[in-house]
């Protein structure tokens, strides 16, 4: 890694000055790690998302998993958002559902003579 941020500096051919090429680190960063895995997909989740799998306690659930709507599978114990720190947000959802369910009804203003 030292070897690639360091300048490289080519030597002149006809006595003319030498001429410094720099690696941006940008460049670097945008690549591939030095494993060849590129860097995007190493920030994800540290756990594998394994279909057969309690995503809490790696129990091994096999066709009988539950399904949350945060889209992990979980045993009979974890099934619950509560009991596996759910990331869906009921809550918003639940407003945005009950905000088009029931729009405002509201009446025309009576004139006054």
């Amino acid at each position: 890694m030292e070897k690639s941020l360091q300048s490289k500096i080519l030597k002149p051919s006809e006595g003319n000055s030498p001429v410094v090429f720099t690696e941006s680190p940008v460049e670097l960063a945008s690549s591939t790690s030095s494993t060849g895995i590129p860097l995007s997909s190493s920030n994800k989740s540290p756990l594998p998302d394994v279909p057969n799998r309690c995503r809490s306690c790696n129990k091994k659930v096999g066709l009988m998993g539950f399904r949350c709507k945060c889209e992990r599978t979980f045993c009979g114990i974890h099934r619950y958002p509560e009991k596996h720190d759910c990331c869906y947000d009921f809550k918003s959802i639940g407003r945005e559902e009950i905000a088009m369910a029931n729009p405002v009804v509201k009446a025309d203003k009576v004139e006054r003579f």
